[in-house]
C-alpha cells in the first residue's frame, strides 16, 4: 500500500428534508420539516457491498392522538406505519422494512422540545449499484400519508481515487454507556443545526491514510444575501478516533459508534462554534493537507431555532412584552431605531442579561418569550393576543408558573385566584372585580 494521502469515501450521507403533504410547518420565522430522513453508508470487508444506514426523525404532530381503554385517560396513543423500500434501475424492490410505530403522549402535553421528536433507523445490506429509496408514512388515527423517494448512489471506490465522506453533524454530548466504545449523539437532521447545539462533525477515513503530518483546516461564512452583521469564523483543531463501526439507538437517541479497539479505519472529528452562530444558512470549507497531497471539501449547513417562541416573530409583541422590565426610554430607543438597527438594539438588550454572552443562544430571553406566548394562551381576552399585559400575565412572566395555584368562587364576593410562590415566600392573589373574566392583583402577602 502506499503511503500517501488518499482520502476514502467509507461515510457517504444522502440528506433529504422532506415537507409534509399538508404544507411546511412553522415556527415563527424557520420552516421546519416534520418528517426528515438520511442515509449513511458503511462499506463492509467487502468492497461490493455496503451496510446502508436509514436514519428517521418525525415531528410527534403528525400524528392524531386517540383515547384507549386500557390506559389511564391521561394518556393518548400515536399510532402511525413506516415503510422504506430500495429499488433499482428497473423499479424492481430490492430490499423492504417495515415499522409499527406505537407511542402514548400525556395530556395535558408539556412544553415540547426538539428531542420529543421520534427517531430511529433501519439497516439494509446492499450491493453497490444506484438506487431510489422511498419512505412512506402513515398514521392510523387519522389515515393521513406522507411519501417521498429519493436517489441513493452506493458506489465503490478505487484504490488510487481520493475522496472525502460528507459531514456527519454530531452533538458535542458524548454517550459512554457502551464499554470499549465512544459514540457522538447524532443531530440526526440532515444538514440542520438546532439553534443553541454544539457539536461538530465526523468524517471516515481510509486505513493508512491519516499521517502525523495530516493537518485540518475550515472556514465558516454565512452566505450571500445573509445579515451583515454575521461575520466568517475558522479553526484548525481536529481529533484522530477509531473509525465509526455503525448507529446504536438508546431510547429516544441515535448515536455514531466508534469502537476504542483498531477497526482497520479512522475518524476524523472536527469540532465547530455552533453554539456561536445565529439562526442562518452558512458554507462550510474544509481544507486536508498532508505533504504534497490536499483535497477540499465543502457543504452547505442552516442553523434553525426548532422551537423558537411564536411572540418573537411579531415586532409588536416583542417590544410591548418587555415594559415588565425595561424602561420607557430603552423601549423608545428600539422602536425607533431604523431597519435594522432595531433588532440590534433588541439584542443588545438581552446581551446584557445573557448569562453567557459568547453563546448566541440566549436562554434568558428564549424563557421569557416562551413565558410571553404563554400569557396569550392563557390569559388573552376579546380575541386578542393581549395575555401579557394583565396582571396575571405580567406576574406570570417576571415569576413564571406559580408552585400552587387556586380559585375561589364565592357568591358574596368577587371571584379569586391564589397564586402561591413558595421559593419567593410570596403570594399573589388576583379578583375578578368585574365578572369579565379579567383578573386584577389586588393584595401580594408574603409568608
Amino acid at each position: 500500500m502506499r503511503n500517501s494521502f488518499l482520502f476514502f469515501v467509507i461515510l457517504c450521507v444522502h440528506i433529504s428534508c422532506i415537507c409534509h403533504a399538508q404544507g411546511v410547518l412553522s415556527d415563527g420565522r424557520q420552516s421546519i420539516s416534520p418528517v426528515t430522513f438520511q442515509t449513511i453508508i458503511f462499506p463492509v470487508s467487502d468492497s461490493s457491498q455496503t451496510s446502508v444506514f436509514f436514519l428517521y426523525r418525525i415531528d410527534r404532530s403528525f400524528f392524531a392522538a386517540q383515547r384507549i381503554e386500557s390506559v389511564p385517560s391521561n394518556r393518548l396513543e400515536l399510532r402511525g406505519e413506516l415503510l422504506v423500500e430500495f429499488t433499482d434501475k428497473k423499479t424492481s424492490i430490492v430490499t423492504r422494512q417495515h415499522r409499527t410505530i406505537r407511542e402514548f403522549v400525556e395530556v395535558p402535553a408539556p412544553s415540547r422540545d426538539a428531542g420529543d421528536d421520534l427517531q430511529g433507523f433501519f439497516k439494509f445490506p446492499l450491493q453497490s449499484s444506484e438506487y431510489m429509496v422511498a419512505v412512506e408514512l402513515k398514521d392510523i388515527c387519522s389515515n393521513r400519508h406522507f411519501s417521498a423517494a429519493d436517489r441513493v448512489l452506493l458506489k465503490p471506490f478505487p484504490a488510487d481515487t481520493p475522496g472525502i465522506s460528507a459531514a456527519v453533524f454530531v452533538s458535542e454530548k458524548i454517550d459512554r454507556s457502551l464499554k470499549d466504545s465512544l459514540s457522538f449523539i447524532l443531530f440526526n437532521r440532515g444538514n440542520t443545526i438546532p439553534f443553541a447545539g454544539s457539536g461538530g462533525l465526523v468524517v471516515q477515513m481510509k486505513p493508512g491514510s491519516v499521517k502525523d503530518s495530516l493537518t485540518v483546516s475550515w472556514t465558516i461564512s454565512p452566505i450571500p444575501g445573509a445579515d451583515e452583521d454575521l461575520v466568517p469564523c475558522s479553526g484548525t483543531a481536529f481529533t484522530v478516533l477509531p473509525a465509526a463501526s455503525g448507529i446504536r439507538q438508546e431510547h429516544n437517541v441515535l448515536s455514531l459508534c466508534t469502537p476504542d479497539h483498531g477497526s482497520g479505519g479512522s475518524s476524523i472529528y472536527i469540532p465547530l462554534p455552533l453554539d456561536k452562530l445565529e439562526p442562518a444558512s452558512y458554507f462550510l470549507k474544509i481544507k486536508f493537507r498532508e505533504r504534497e497531497r490536499k483535497l477540499d471539501h465543502e457543504i452547505t449547513f442552516r442553523v434553525v431555532w426548532i422551537n423558537k417562541p411564536f411572540s418573537l416573530s411579531d415586532r409588536h409583541i416583542v417590544l410591548d412584552a418587555l415594559r415588565s422590565i425595561a424602561s420607557d426610554d430603552e423601549i423608545e430607543h428600539m422602536s425607533t431605531a431604523v431597519g435594522s438597527n432595531g433588532w440590534k438594539a433588541f439584542l443588545t438588550f438581552w446581551k446584557k442579561r445573557s448569562p453567557d454572552s459568547t453563546r448566541a443562544f440566549n436562554p434568558v430571553m428564549a424563557e421569557y418569550y416562551r413565558r410571553v406566548d404563554e400569557t396569550i394562551r392563557r390569559f388573552s381576552t376579546d380575541n386578542a393576543a393581549n395575555g401579557f399585559k394583565n396582571d396575571r400575565g405580567r406576574i406570570f412572566i417576571l415569576f413564571g408558573s406559580p408552585s400552587a395555584a387556586e380559585r375561589k368562587f364565592n357568591p358574596k364576593s368577587d371571584p379569586a385566584e391564589i397564586w402561591t410562590y413558595s421559593e419567593l415566600h410570596k403570594r399573589f392573589i388576583f379578583n375578578d372585580l368585574q365578572h369579565s373574566g379579567i383578573y386584577t392583583l389586588t393584595r401580594v402577602e408574603e409568608f
